[in-house]
């Protein structure tokens, strides 16, 4: 009886994961529509009274429901946008994603200075091309080949968000939903992982490997 009621609340509760994951595809497609498309009513509207940028980390009680909606499938759509690289002043360098497809603070070759916080990327930008002086004294050799690689759209008005995986033939539901499933299959581990009672290092390095944070050939030849 008692393994009875544990199946049928988690078959309870997956039924209510599995609609909130909708529900947060559902919103980010709206905040989608709300960054690309300036010129409707609907971003004319929220954008004159809350701005263009959706702020993941505002808790303003105070903002509408609409706005929260907003709010809610920008953080949905975090995990599947990078910024478009035109002045540097939206992007923060370590905090967002602008090379490939993780923010440099998620790097496991690169190390955060102590005193680099909250460093905009147009530090390291003059005159539409990228500052290499500057660049040099942040950034080792290889990663700074990388970011030259990167291109400055100039010929835009200012920086701008766009999908991770271009062309892939998925909606950005689907996108959403996607990237949502490997975090919960990415969460559940640890918790196998405490019940082996490992050595603590070897506890360390096996999560580390599970979260793809070990510089492995796959991983370096990845991100070229």
């Amino acid at each position: 009886m008692l393994a009875g009621k544990n199946f049928a609340f988690q078959l309870i509760k997956d039924d209510v994961g599995s609609s909130s994951s909708k529900v947060a595809a559902l919103r980010g497609r709206l905040a989608w529509r709300f960054i690309n498309n300036k010129d409707s009513l609907f971003h004319k509207v929220l954008a004159s009274k809350y701005g263009n940028k959706i702020e993941f980390g505002n808790s303003n009680k105070r903002i509408s429901s609409s706005w929260k909606i907003i709010k809610d499938g920008g953080k949905a759509l975090n995990s599947i946008l990078r910024w478009n690289v035109v002045n540097g002043k939206s992007i923060n360098i370590l905090e967002d994603k602008w090379l490939l497809d993780r923010s440099i603070n998620k790097w496991h070759t690169y190390v955060i200075p102590q005193k680099e916080d909250n460093v905009m990327l147009d530090k390291f930008i003059h005159e539409g091309n990228w500052n290499i002086a500057e660049l040099k004294k942040v950034f080792g050799a290889d990663l700074m080949d990388l970011i030259l690689q990167t291109r400055i759209k100039s010929y835009l008005i200012e920086d701008e968000q766009e999908l991770i995986y271009q062309f892939s033939g998925k909606t950005i539901s689907g996108l959403i939903t996607e990237s949502n499933q490997l975090t919960v299959s990415n969460c559940s581990f640890p918790n196998w992982l405490k019940e082996a009672r490992a050595n603590p290092r070897v506890e360390t390095f096996c999560w580390r490997l599970f979260k793809d944070a070990i510089p492995t050939l796959q991983f370096l030849s990845h991100r070229r």
